[in-house]
């Protein structure tokens, strides 16, 4: 790699992730570029021995590693860490992000997508297909065989259907997003979701045709949790980001709540099938706590 300004920064949150953080680090250090890349990570005082394996590769690779260690916890104090500690360090053009307990398969994977990215300005973002793997059984699906091509705005709002782990975007969109539209916005369970679609209003985006990484599944997360109220609770949360980003967007796209039964209806066959419980008693149970969390709770967007 030549001297010089990184062309991409790898921006990577860690915590308690010592089981995992060694395939995500190498997944990093083993891409093949024409550039200079930094790593930025950042861990959140975790407990551990995460942080002494972030210190190794540190010291093993000078240079290329940009660590932050937190010695309380940040998330639990409802800092937003990106915004706070790793965004404003990132030197590159562009940023590519990957959380500790995920990783990168491909060693190409960033020379991919900045070719891609210099050769088709027109795009501020790109991703690729992924791989989930079940951390419990270790069975591997695909993720993204059914997304098309090309991410339009329409397209995004039915479902956030860009893996964070694959993306790969342009920082002078990322500083108009934190400047321009989070001041004054809710705080979302989806983190990334607005942001991809303040992206998808400000440029094309593109799904290149090549798996990347591996996508960790792990039960009891927000996004994949079997306690049905804290599901409704992740699913409403999706609906309040596509119903304030289509306003405050000017999408103007209709029939949002319509794709939101939708998602409810296909939620309850997933947990079904993993949970075995009668289908129907499962239904009703999901819908009455879904009018219950919807009629009476005062923090989702109408």
């Amino acid at each position: 790699m030549n001297d010089g300004t990184p062309l991409v920064s790898i921006i990577c949150l860690a915590y308690n992730h010592e089981k995992y953080i060694r395939q995500c680090l190498d997944g990093f250090v083993m891409q093949k570029t024409g550039f200079r890349y930094e790593i930025i990570i950042h861990d959140d005082a975790s407990k551990d021995g995460t942080t002494a394996i972030i210190r190794e590769y540190a010291k093993k690779y000078p240079g290329l590693f940009v660590t932050i260690f937190q010695e309380e916890n940040q998330y639990s104090k409802g800092i937003p860490i990106g915004k706070t500690y790793m965004y404003p360090l990132a030197k590159g053009k562009y940023i590519a992000e990957c959380e500790g307990d995920d990783y990168w398969t491909d060693p190409y994977k960033l020379q991919k997508q900045v070719d891609f990215m210099e050769s088709h300005p027109e795009y501020v973002l790109c991703c690729t297909d992924a791989v989930q793997l079940d951390d419990n059984t270790g069975e591997l699906v695909q993720m993204t065989q059914d997304v098309k091509e090309e991410i339009t705005p329409e397209y995004l709002l039915e479902e956030n259907r860009i893996t964070t782990l694959t993306s790969l975007y342009r920082t002078s969109i990322l500083k108009d997003y934190l400047e321009e539209f989070t001041p004054g916005m809710p705080r979302f369970q989806l983190g990334d979701y607005p942001q991809w679609l303040y992206f998808a209003s400000r440029g094309k985006i593109r799904k290149l045709p090549f798996y990347s990484a591996v996508y960790r599944y792990r039960t009891g997360s927000v996004s994949h949790s079997e306690d049905l109220s804290r599901t409704i609770r992740f699913i409403m949360s999706a609906y309040d980001v596509r119903a304030y980003c289509n306003m405050r967007l000017g999408f103007n796209v209709k029939g949002i709540r319509i794709k939101e039964f939708v998602c409810i209806r296909k939620t309850c066959k997933e947990l079904y099938r993993k949970r075995k419980d009668s289908y129907w008693p499962l239904v009703l149970r999901f819908w009455a706590i879904l009018a219950w969390e919807y009629l009476f709770k005062k923090d989702f967007i109408r």
